[in-house]
């Protein structure tokens, strides 16, 4: 089984997801996260997602922060 279908399972089995929802993904830009955001980014056509991405810099981690932001940015401008 592929880790698409492993989610698709645990996404089905638990009742987290109905046609047609609407998903805030908080993403920080950690490889959890964005996981997270292209899977469900795959399954989108099957559930009929709309997907929006939310960032929050806490202006804490200086430059380091200001690249994750960007790349979130990026990413979810991809998607």
């Amino acid at each position: 089984m592929t880790l698409i279908e492993k989610v698709k399972k645990f996404i089905n089995e638990n009742a987290l997801l109905e046609k047609g929802d609407k998903v805030v993904l908080g993403v920080s830009g950690g490889a959890d996260s964005v996981a997270l955001l292209l899977i469900l980014n795959i399954l989108k056509p099957e559930y009929d997602l709309t997907l929006r991405v939310v960032h929050v810099h806490h202006m804490i981690r200086g430059e380091e922060a200001d690249q994750d932001a960007a790349f979130v940015r990026k990413l979810a401008g991809k998607l």
